[in-house]
Order: structure tokens, then C-alpha cells, then sequence
């Protein structure tokens, strides 16, 4: 019975055609734990950890909580249509700069090359103009990660940054300002 309430009063923080970008609740936990665990999926976040157990995934889940109430945080992907977790949709304040968040996405191997993080990405440009008033959207990435470079070109981002880091991977970032009607989710 729980469950079921619990699924009625999230939040939804947008949707797109095919997506429901949503609050995590408890049993998105255990799904989540699924890409988590995909070598693949993990291989370019940042620190490319792709072992996790259910606990470590609840800290840093149970962590983020806290962060919806600015809007800022975590958020699970729902497929519209299949109602299954897809992966994970992020807005933070990397900066110390509420007008100039951070975007970021882990989407399950499984739905590569269907058009799925282009979809994700705009929702959250439009989420971060339009809810969060931002002026400037930034996401990052590590350059061998050729399909988020891919999207943040498909949407209009522009690369600002290309730095070497101390580990020798090479970090990009990409910006998006004041050009929001572009595009559409």
C-alpha cells in the first residue's frame, strides 16, 4: 500500500515525449542499483565507479533528498511507457551559483542510441530556465565520451572548457545562455 501512495505523491520535475523525470522513491532504489552496476554505463562518471551495493546507493540517494526543495538533485527516469527506471537525471550547484547549475544524466546501457539523453538533456535546459530561472546551464564531461559530446552539440550547448586534469583525462565543458527557445522537449 505503501509503495503505491508513495508513487502518487512524488514529484515530477518535467516530462518529455517518452520520459517522466521524476523524484526518487524508495523502490526506485533497487532498480537504480541496476545501472549502477553496469561497467559500461558508469565507465565516464567522474569517478567511474560501476560496484556499487544497495547501501552505498542509498547514502548517496538518501543524501540528495534534501536538495529537491531548491530544485536542485537527483531524479529518476521513468519510461512513459513501460513505467521501468531508465537511469538518473541530475541538476546541481557545482558553482556556489544557484543561477549556474550543473546538468548531468546516466541513462542504462540499454537505451543508448535511441534519442533518449538528447530528450533528457533539453528537459533539463528547459527545466533549469524555466523553473529554476537559470542564466547559464554547464555540463561536463570526460572528451572520450563521444555520445554526451554528441548531445551537447545536437542541442546548442557550446564547448567553453577543455582541461587536462591531474589524473591525464581530459575534462570538456559545455554551456548553454539566454538561447532556450532553440530547442524543445
Amino acid at each position: 500500500m505503501w509503495d503505491f501512495l508513495e508513487d502518487i505523491l512524488v514529484m515530477i520535475i518535467f516530462e518529455t515525449e517518452r520520459m517522466i523525470i521524476r523524484q526518487v522513491t524508495e523502490s526506485d532504489k533497487i532498480s537504480m542499483l541496476k545501472f549502477h552496476n553496469e561497467p559500461a554505463t558508469m565507465k565516464f562518471i567522474s569517478d567511474g565507479k560501476s560496484v556499487w551495493t544497495q547501501d552505498e546507493l542509498n547514502v548517496k540517494l538518501n543524501q540528495n533528498e534534501k536538495l529537491y526543495p531548491s530544485g536542485f538533485g537527483i531524479y529518476c527516469i521513468i519510461n512513459k511507457k513501460t513505467k521501468e527506471v531508465m537511469g538518473e537525471a541530475s541538476v546541481f550547484n557545482s558553482f556556489d551559483n544557484f543561477k549556474h547549475p550543473e546538468i548531468g544524466y546516466i541513462i542504462s546501457e540499454r537505451f543508448w542510441n535511441q534519442g533518449y539523453g538528447t530528450e533528457v538533456v533539453n528537459g533539463l535546459i528547459h527545466f533549469c530556465k524555466d523553473r529554476l530561472n537559470s542564466e547559464r546551464i554547464i555540463a561536463r564531461m570526460y572528451s572520450e565520451n563521444k555520445f554526451s559530446i554528441r548531445i551537447c552539440h545536437n542541442v546548442g550547448m557550446k564547448l567553453i572548457e577543455n582541461k587536462e586534469l591531474e589524473d591525464g583525462r581530459v575534462r570538456l565543458c559545455f554551456e548553454e545562455t539566454y538561447n532556450f527557445t532553440r530547442n524543445s522537449y
